[in-house]
């Protein structure tokens, strides 16, 4: 493919070389420059198919280099086991070349005896070994048994811490009536007839409203009570 296109890249290239050639001899008339005209454009034509030609041809090397890339070699078949040698036999024991006849055999037994019974005779008789007598056990005297110490009595629990009596926090005054807030919550009045003792803020709205509830501490003649110090006690 690649080569018939460079041959027809070389006959338009000629072809038009030759047409252009002819054109331009006869310029003047109308065939010339048609000639010519037509000569070049074959010309173009030629180079495009050469080039075309070129580029196909690169295109081919790049394929083949990638081919060759990517093609791995086959993995060469793995050689076959190779049989174990066979063990060779244990050669048959070679009969023994010394035999001791039964008649040595027989006289070294008797020499070992008697070897033996000079040894026991020579050895001295052991003794019999006296177990020990065993000794009276000196019983023991019972000692006093000691006396249980006495468990510690119950640690006395603390007594309890007396509570700390209410401080004023606030004193506020309304429609000539003096109130004074204490830290638990209890509010004291104090009005034209003494001062008044409220457990809380709903007890007030409630006197001032209905005339009822409150706690009179001190009638009108009694002394203000400071602000910070504590509360005044209620009377019985």
């Amino acid at each position: 493919m690649i080569v018939l296109l460079y041959c027809v890249a070389v006959l338009l290239i000629l072809a038009g070389g030759a047409a252009s050639l002819y054109g331009s001899d006869n310029i003047r008339a109308e065939s010339g420059a048609a000639w010519l005209q037509t000569g070049g454009a074959v010309f173009a034509i030629g180079f495009l198919v050469l080039a075309m030609a070129a580029a196909l041809r690169e295109l081919r090397q790049i394929r083949r280099a990638l081919t060759e890339i990517g093609e791995e070699p086959e993995s060469a078949p793995a050689p076959a086991p190779r049989p174990a040698p066979p063990v060779p036999a244990a050669p048959p024991a070679a009969p023994s070349s010394f035999e001791i006849p039964p008649a040595a055999a027989a006289l070294g037994e008797a020499a070992d005896e008697s070897a033996g019974e000079q040894e026991r005779e020579k050895a001295p008789e052991a003794k019999p070994v006296k177990a020990p007598t065993p000794e009276p056990k000196v019983a023991e005297e019972a000692g006093p048994a000691a006396e249980e110490e006495p468990a510690p009595a119950a640690a006395q629990a603390p007594a309890p811490k007396p509570e700390e009596p209410p401080t004023v926090v606030a004193t506020y005054t309304s429609g000539g009536v003096n109130y004074f807030m204490y830290s638990n919550g209890a509010i004291e009045a104090e009005m034209e007839k003494g001062r008044i003792r409220f457990g809380s803020m709903a007890e007030l709205r409630h006197y001032v409203d209905t005339g009822e509830g409150g706690e009179l501490i001190a009638p009108a003649s009694g002394a203000e009570p400071e602000k910070s110090g504590p509360a005044a006690p209620a009377a019985s």
